[in-house]
């Protein structure tokens, strides 16, 4: 785990489904093993609980305000606020879930420079970490959830930072993120998995909780043993077919966004995570059937060491 410590959000204080906030706070904490908080069970103890209770004794290094007039204002003097806040304040619980969940890889950084970080999914699969670098839509949290339906282990759906030593993907323990509507032709069974497992939402996104072994814990690390580029096409069969090293490494360089390293550092070490991958480009339509053939693939169903 890097560092052995990170963020946690404290969301129990306001019932996500109804996206309402009885108590007017979210509080953000450093220095805990854990991001995945939306993953507890409902038969664990809640943090709003033991915050309510005074059992409670992490200090918080940031608390997000709701005035009376509907504003939420953000109080740090260790955390700066998420950037979007400087041009348009949130107007809603979500809109503040999500623009904390996108600062968090901000925060990552800051306190591990030495990681890279992709934008890009990550499942393992048997041995080894299957990551899918991608820009938006290409698809990557809907095939992560039906990966997750073959019990497969999630470590991001948007976001892999890569270990400095041995350029391992690290598990982030963020509950995946859908754009909604959902696809049209989503497998029902697939749509069922995620009714099951519905977190906060609104008209334009839905958290995904997946459960126990289903997501990797934070701080997880596993070697990458597959590149697997993401191409959408309507009606057209899921198929796997291999692409040249040379084009996964110019396409790892435009999703990196760690530039605290330096730049020959940079190319040293994708340039190691390609040659040491499978590198290949998926065509396909539905996610259940690319989650197949995924599956038949790179390994049998995985089970976690560690749970959520």
């Amino acid at each position: 785990m890097p560092n052995g410590r990170y963020l946690l959000l404290i969301a129990e204080t306001m019932p996500c489904a109804r996206l309402s906030w009885p108590e007017t706070r979210l509080a953000i904490v450093k220095n805990f093993g854990s991001l995945s908080t939306f993953n507890r069970s409902a038969s664990q103890p809640t943090l709003s609980s033991a915050v309510r209770s005074g059992t409670y004794r992490a200090k918080a290094h940031a608390h997000v305000m709701k005035t009376a007039g509907g504003r939420y204002l953000w109080r740090s003097t260790s955390m700066p606020r998420p950037e979007p806040w400087d041009s348009e304040q949130p107007v809603s619980a979500m809109d503040v879930i999500c623009d904390v969940h996108d600062v968090i890889f901000d925060w990552f950084l800051k306190d591990n420079p030495q990681h890279l970080c992709l934008h890009a999914a990550a499942v393992r699969m048997g041995s080894g970490l299957v990551c899918f670098p991608s820009v938006h839509r290409a698809g990557k949290s809907t095939l992560c959830v039906a990966l997750a339906a073959l019990r497969q282990i999630v470590y991001s759906d948007d976001v892999v930072p890569i270990d400095p030593l041995k350029n391992c993907g690290v598990a982030m323990g963020i509950m995946l993120r859908l754009r909604r509507p959902l696809p049209a032709r989503l497998d029902a069974c697939l749509r069922e998995f995620i009714t099951e497992r519905k977190g906060p939402a609104d008209r334009d996104w839905l958290y995904v909780k997946l459960r126990g072994s289903e997501v990797a814990p934070f701080g997880e690390e596993t070697p990458i043993k597959a590149l697997i580029f993401l191409n959408r096409k309507r009606q057209s069969r899921a198929q796997l077919n291999p692409i040249g090293k040379s084009d996964m490494l110019k396409e790892l360089i435009l999703q990196n966004f760690a530039d605290q390293i330096p730049p020959v550092s940079i190319m040293d070490r994708l340039l190691t995570i390609t040659n040491n991958a499978q590198c290949g480009q998926l065509q396909f339509d539905r996610a259940s059937d690319a989650a197949n053939l995924l599956v038949d693939e790179f390994g049998k169903p995985a089970t976690s060491s560690k749970s959520a």
